[in-house]
């Protein structure tokens, strides 16, 4: 009886265990099979910006919380700053939600890392996560509050006084913590916000000025003596020293030092007998053949070592004060050895053009031109443009001032001239069988150019342009004077030669009489200054032959010149002959227009009866011009200059 007492007792205290433990395990369960039911959700109790996100999945939370809190961010603030306000946003001002990273926080909430956290009753508010701007842009009526700081200087005089221009404090706000404060004030539904101003500081103090005056007065202290190859090479006084300093700031410093351009410039004078330019390889052309001059390198002044070598011998005193003239040598853009390498051997094509009657002018520009165009290069397979390689023609570039046509009509124009070149560049190319791009022809025939062989170029507007379409390189070589003009293209033999002809003249139209008021005519006076010429058109014609023979291309180049017109110049108070009128102020007119009047210019033609019989003087009269008028008869025409087309506004080309 005693056994079994003792057995009921401990299944009793069994049976007491197990109750317990299922107990315990039942009310484990529960949240157990809460939060498995939630894997991969939000736990229930989870909210952001007051908006409930139990049981979201992430995209589900992302999309709630973008909607949410960007509702929130886009909440006008009046903000308040030294008196003035204006409403914004933080969304205004660039505040933008984190959506992906606040709903990973979101989801994180509720349980713990590698396991799971008892969810009972389980209430958690996450703040949602923001993205801030890199700078805070106030609107203007806040901006104006703020003031930039203005950084201290050192000013240098020629003389080597220094004066250090004191820093002056801004005021502004710091972004951070305004923008925080702007963003707080909108997620807690606050209608206003004040800002307060901070000083912000100068980057370069009024210190760092007064430190960078005293290094001016050390760097001037005393003369500063040179040596060249370590001979002694003269000595610079202080007032020689001065004017090459130069002050440049570094973040928070103002840093003293010789400039390198200034020491250039000062020192390459006095040291040119040790210096030389470097020299490009060239050709010299014997007849049909070219053979290259060598290169030759330069010796120039290192200025940027010999300004350094300044500063540091500006900073020691006595005797420790000397600079070591610095030297580099310079090498040629062309060497012997790349010149050779092209392999122009030969002169391919030649061409020389007269310049006829031409001006000093004129013939100044085309000398510059042909220094412009000389030992230019034109690769296998490249196109060679006339614009491209001499540039504008600008009085800056050394261009003086020549003719144009304008209108059919002789205008002064800035770089009269180039034409010259382009044509004697054209001639070369033709004859040397290049395939031309782009030609276009003078306005006008111009006698002392190759019939139907001329081009003409402007500053943006006709080019001229050709293809080498040769395996070799081609070195231009141009050479002018005042009678000629000469371009060769240097190259290896071409196996080819050029047959030209010439198409008779067609399609000829007659000049016309053309009358313009010009104040350098006499009072009541017609003068023409240009008889006209007839216009008409012409087509050269090539054959490109090969050394065998054959015929490797034919191409043809069609001019259309335009009639040149007579101009008259009539002064103020004459008349015109029956059915004429002005065609308005002349063109080439340069003076000045004050009352110029071309309503009131021509005079009233008298009414004369003429006896039956009479006959006109010698010399004859425009019909319709009073007696004592000049006439062509009795005045000698201006025979114009040789110029270029070169297009000009209304300018036709022909």
């Amino acid at each position: 009886m005693r056994l079994y007492g003792r057995q009921s007792r401990v299944r009793a205290r069994r049976r007491r265990v197990l109750l317990s433990l299922g107990v315990v395990l039942a009310l484990l369960a529960i949240p157990l099979a809460h939060l498995l039911m939630q894997r991969g959700a939000v736990v229930h109790g989870v909210r952001v910006a007051g908006v409930p996100l139990g049981g979201a999945s992430r995209a589900q939370a992302e999309r709630e919380i973008t909607a949410a809190v960007g509702d929130e961010l886009q909440r006008d603030v009046t903000v308040n700053v030294a008196g003035r306000s204006a409403t914004l946003s933080p969304y205004d001002l660039g505040v933008r939600v984190d959506a992906a990273r606040t709903a990973q926080a979101a989801l994180d909430a509720g349980r713990l890392r590698g396991g799971l956290l008892f969810s009972v009753a389980y209430s958690r508010a996450i703040a949602p996560v923001l993205q801030y701007p890199n700078r805070l842009a106030l609107p203007v009526e806040l901006a104006n509050v703020t003031q930039a700081p203005v950084d201290a200087r050192l000013v240098l005089k020629p003389s080597g006084a220094a004066i250090a221009v004191p820093a002056k404090a801004g005021v502004g706000f710091d972004p951070a913590e305004a923008l925080r404060a702007i963003t707080s004030a909108a997620l807690a539904a606050r209608s206003d916000v004040s800002l307060s101003t901070v000083p912000t500081p100068a980057a370069i103090s009024t210190a760092a000025a007064h430190r960078a005056k005293a290094r001016v007065a050390q760097l001037l202290s005393e003369p500063i003596a040179f040596t060249r190859r370590g001979q002694a090479a003269g000595r610079w006084p202080v007032r020689r020293l001065a004017p090459l300093l130069t002050a440049t700031t570094y973040k928070h410093v103002i840093g003293v030092q010789f400039d390198p351009k200034k020491v250039g410039a000062a020192l390459r004078p006095p040291l040119s007998e040790y210096l030389r330019p470097a020299k490009d390889a060239t050709w010299k052309v014997q007849g049909d053949r070219a053979s290259v001059l060598s290169s030759l390198s330069g010796i120039d002044l290192d200025a940027r070592t010999t300004a350094r070598h300044l500063t540091i011998a500006g900073v020691h005193t006595g005797s420790g004060r000397v600079a070591a003239l610095a030297f580099r040598v310079t090498q040629p853009e062309l060497t012997t050895s790349q010149a050779r390498a092209l392999g122009a051997t030969n002169v391919v094509s030649r061409r020389t053009t007269s310049l006829g009657d031409s001006s000093e002018n004129r013939v100044f520009n085309v000398i510059l031109l042909a220094k412009l165009l000389d030992g230019t290069l034109v690769k296998p397979g490249a196109t060679f443009s006339f614009n491209t390689t001499v540039g504008p023609r600008t009085a800056e570039r050394g261009f003086k001032e020549g003719q144009a046509i304008e209108n059919g009509v002789l205008v002064p124009s800035i770089g009269g001239g180039v034409c010259q070149a382009a044509t004697t560049v054209f001639d070369a190319a033709f004859y040397g069988g290049y395939p031309v791009t782009h030609r276009l022809n003078h306005s006008f025939y111009i006698s002392h150019y190759p019939l139907g062989l001329d081009a003409t170029v402007a500053d943006a507007g006709p080019d001229f342009t050709f293809v080498n379409d040769t395996e070799n390189a081609i070195v231009i070589k141009a050479a002018a004077d005042s009678q000629n003009m000469t371009v060769a293209f240097l190259s290896r033999p071409l196996g080819r030669h050029v047959e030209p002809s010439t198409s008779a003249q067609t399609s000829f139209t007659n000049p016309k009489k053309r009358f313009y008021a010009s104040p350098d005519a006499a009072a009541g006076q017609v003068v023409q200054t240009t008889d006209g010429e007839k216009g008409f058109s012409v087509t050269v014609s090539r054959k490109v032959i090969g050394d065998d023979g054959t015929v490797l291309k034919e191409d043809s180049f069609s001019s259309r010149y335009i009639p040149e017109d007579a101009i008259y110049l009539v002064g103020k108070g004459a008349t015109l002959p029956a059915g004429q009128s002005l065609a308005g102020l002349y063109p080439g007119y340069t003076g000045s227009t004050d009352g110029v009047d071309l309503a009131h210019w021509l005079g009233t033609p008298a009414k004369k009866k003429k006896p039956a019989g009479t006959k006109p003087p010698a010399g004859g009269l425009i019909p319709g011009v009073p007696a004592g008028t000049a006439t062509p008869g009795s005045t000698v025409p201006v025979q114009p200059t040789p110029t270029d087309t070169t297009p000009v506004q209304t300018t036709t080309t022909g």
